[in-house]
């Protein structure tokens, strides 16, 4: 969404690369704000696949207001709208499908017993790209 949403800016709409940066500043606030402070909040609370699916319809829902966007449209009810929805589900979907993955992917080989690695380099080949 992001890289179309510039094209956007810059092509149809004539903003200047420093404003069409500044544009998308929203989306990377409420991305650290929605994996800083929201997703601990809620991976307490609900289980991950939820979490991870709800947070998917709101990145979906954070296209919505895009819908509505003409070449001359202003900046501060379509787009500060959707960068802010798809930032906050973008921050809650990161933290939130990180544990799952992380811990099918190092869990121990049946038959065998865990022990810790002989160096990290063995520990990163064991465990994946993933962990």
């Amino acid at each position: 969404m992001m890289l179309i949403l510039t094209y956007q800016l810059q092509s149809v709409i004539y903003y200047p690369a420093l404003a069409t940066g500044l544009a998308i500043v929203p989306f990377a606030v409420a991305t650290g704000l929605g994996s800083a402070f929201a997703a601990p909040w809620l991976m307490v609370r609900v289980a991950p696949r939820w979490l991870v699916s709800a947070s998917i319809v709101t990145e979906a829902a954070g296209l919505l207001p895009l819908i509505w966007l003409t070449p001359g449209s202003h900046y501060l009810p379509l787009i500060l709208a959707a960068t802010v929805i798809e930032g906050l589900g973008t921050g809650i979907a990161g933290p939130a499908a990180w544990p799952p993955r992380c811990a099918a992917s190092c869990r121990p080989t049946p038959g065998r017993r865990a022990r810790p690695p002989a160096r990290p380099a063995s520990s990163a080949r064991r465990s994946g790209p993933r962990c």
